[in-house]
């Protein structure tokens, strides 16, 4: 007896949708992966621009009104982020050259959780 086959059986037509339901998941598994980490690096990338400009300009924190020290440290929130800048000023340097140094250190957190999501330390030199 001969059989004139044509089209499928149940169990062929399950184990394709079997195999593309797996291969649907794992391309939705890897779509929200990668908009993660996107995400996260440009919340990182914001944060070091964030950082760079504070470390430069003072004027973001006198327009915004932070908490100061006097000494050009402050701290409060910007572009979504907890910043502290803190300016340590060792003097003139040896040797009476009239030259002088400073560091300007720049910290940003997240404000939810609190972790450090960058920091940058910029030295500055001035006669």
């Amino acid at each position: 007896m001969s059989w004139n086959r044509r089209g499928f059986t149940a169990l062929e037509v399950l184990a394709t949708l079997l195999v593309l339901a797996s291969a649907f998941i794992a391309a939705i598994a890897i779509v929200i992966y990668g908009s993660k980490l996107a995400g996260r690096a440009q919340a990182e990338a914001t944060a070091w621009c964030t950082a760079a400009s504070v470390a430069v300009d003072q004027a973001p924190m006198d327009a915004l009104n932070w908490t100061t020290d006097g000494v050009g440290g402050a701290e409060g929130y910007l572009n979504g982020y907890y910043v502290r800048r803190t300016i340590v000023d060792p003097g003139p340097a040896a040797g009476g050259s009239g030259i002088q140094d400073r560091r300007v250190m720049v910290n940003v957190f997240e404000v939810q959780g609190g972790r450090e999501v960058a920091r940058l330390v910029r030295y500055e030199v001035s006669r």
